[in-house]
């Protein structure tokens, strides 16, 4: 995957946080950290 994608999940997750949406929040980061390893 590109570096775009990882952004993309990011703010994502940062978007569901902000939402209150923990538990989704963390599947995109998690997303995210399998992405960038």
């Amino acid at each position: 995957m590109e570096p775009d994608n990882v952004k993309t999940l990011t703010s994502y997750a940062i978007a569901l946080i902000e939402l209150g949406k923990f538990e989704e929040s963390c599947k995109f980061f998690e997303k995210s950290f399998k992405v960038r390893r």
